[in-house]
């Protein structure tokens, strides 16, 4: 068929069109005609696809008196730098003449691969990730404490889950069946305080972690300051992702990585985060399976051991009890303290004998008593009196003091508070050592409360907290003009907050 100007005129347009690149080239490499989008290709895509087409052509011409297969054939090209990649598809194009001349010419279609492939290296890297962290010798994790296994699997965890995610924080929350509570096993970059914040399986009042692991649905929270279910104040995060652990249908506990960068997680990254979650549960539960499988067998030893000594223990028990007794009187201290160090010693022996049975259920067991905060000697028993009307803010300021030893009143309203001061003032119920109250609160300022702790007692510290800029009322200006020292400007840090009331307790008014 021969093209009048007007259908080859068409045709172009048509090429330009399919917003793929299309071309037609010789047996030799040449490109004979190309769309736009073709050319616009990098240079060496369009020299690769020039060899596979000589390639192919010079492999047909060695098969003597086989016709040539008319394909199509599909090969990958890639720009110089690596950074874009095609799927090409090279098909023969038919000869009217016979016998076929010797030169051949293949018609090319290209499209740009590159997320796709990004997509299949992202889900091979994560097979290959969920395949080391299953690897391990089961004997040798076996003979580990449980605790040096948890930390290796924290290693690699953390290790796959910075290569594979991207984020600036990253925690894993295991939960505890009989309380409802997820246990903070796991975590990189962030603050200690972290750990202090005491989250439940619940839809509501427990964070996006809470609500994750209470629903089984991955949460993506683009904006941290104006979500109303993130916890603020921990890390300076401004965007997060939190993902459930699952074994089978069954929650386990939940993953979540934050970034500083806001809107920083797509919903690839979801897709990535689950895939790499159901690796993370299976192995933490593999090796929790085998910590409960030498608990098993330590404890047949260890009830061995309990039913050798257990007897003699008692009887020895028993001898120091009437000892004590029949000696109570005229007896000196120091013999009634040696005998008291006998009978606590021999107690000890026992338990610990009988504690041998149990061992570590979990390898997050093992784990979660380690690490818990020794209240400080400055925050110690200090009554701290709290007043915000965010649910979220009085969560975490509570949960860390608390975590600090400190004796913590919650109120949600300044009216609340004020009357708490005046209850302390009338001694009904015990003075309080530091007030924190925000200012902006639905009945009553800022200013109002620190006025009321004042009252209350001369020189009790307050802080007051607000948002940055955010002082209608002027309280900030008042309060410091009547010797307020301390402000707080949301949402700030764990760490900022400890150090606030390190300050005031240490520099009373």
């Amino acid at each position: 068929m021969t093209l009048t100007m007007t259908s080859e005129s068409s045709l172009n347009v048509l090429l330009e069109a399919v917003g793929e690149g299309v071309a037609l080239i010789s047996s030799t490499g040449e490109v004979v005609f190309a769309n736009e989008l073709f050319r616009s290709l990098d240079p060496a895509a369009i020299t690769r696809i020039g060899t596979v087409c000589r390639g192919l052509h010079s492999s047909a011409s060695l098969r003597s008196g086989t016709p040539a297969q008319p394909g199509p054939w599909r090969v990958e090209a890639s720009s110089a730098d690596g950074s874009r990649w095609y799927g090409v598809t090279i098909a023969q194009v038919p000869s009217t003449q016979v016998p076929a001349p010797a030169s051949t010419q293949y018609s090319v279609v290209v499209r740009d691969i590159t997320p796709e492939r990004a997509f299949r290296q992202k889900v091979e890297a994560i097979d290959r990730a969920g395949s080391d962290l299953l690897s391990f010798d089961a004997e040798t994790v076996r003979r580990m404490h449980p605790v040096d296994r948890l930390r290796m699997a924290e290693e690699k965890i953390v290790r796959y889950a910075q290569e594979l995610l991207h984020f600036d924080h990253f925690a894993i929350r295991i939960l505890e069946e009989k309380t409802g509570k997820l246990q903070l096993t796991i975590q990189h970059g962030m603050p200690p305080e972290f750990g202090d914040i005491d989250i439940y399986a619940k839809a509501e009042g427990n964070g996006i972690s809470g609500y994750v692991a209470a629903t089984g649905q991955s949460y993506i929270c683009n904006d941290t300051s104006s979500d109303p279910l993130f916890l603020p104040g921990l890390a300076g995060a401004r965007s997060s992702l939190t993902v459930p652990l699952k074994l089978a249908d069954r929650v386990i506990g939940i993953l979540n990585i934050e970034s500083r960068e806001g809107t920083h997680f797509s919903e690839e990254d979801r897709l990535f985060a689950e895939m790499f979650t159901r690796y993370a549960a299976l192995a933490l539960h593999t090796l929790d399976l085998l910590v409960v499988e030498r608990s098993n067998t330590n404890e047949v030893t260890s009830k061995r051991v309990e039913s050798e000594v257990g007897k003699p223990l008692d009887q020895l028990l028993d001898s120091i009890r009437r000892f004590a007794a029949s000696s109570r009187d005229g007896r000196s201290d120091e013999t009634a303290s040696q005998i008291e160090h006998l009978l606590s010693s021999a107690e000890d022996v026992r338990d610990r004998a009988r504690g041998l049975a149990a061992g570590s259920q979990t390898v997050f067991a093992a784990d979660f008593g380690k690490s818990k905060p020794v209240a400080e000697a400055l925050l110690d028993r200090k009554r701290v009196l709290v007043a915000d009307d965010e649910p979220r803010v009085r969560k975490i300021i509570g949960d860390i003091l608390r975590h600090h030893g400190c004796e913590v009143t919650i109120v949600d309203s300044g009216s609340s508070a004020i009357a708490t001061l005046e209850a302390a003032s009338r001694q009904e119920i015990p003075a309080f050592d530091l007030v924190l109250s925000d200012i902006k609160m639905p009945d009553k300022t800022g200013y109002e409360v620190f006025s009321a702790a004042r009252l209350s007692r001369s020189d009790l510290p307050v802080i007051l907290m607000t948002g940055f800029g955010y002082d209608p009322h002027h309280s900030i200006v008042r309060a410091s003009q009547n010797g307020c020292k301390q402000v707080l400007f949301k949402p700030f840090e764990a760490a900022l907050l400890l150090d606030e009331v390190r300050k005031a307790l240490s520099n009373p008014v």
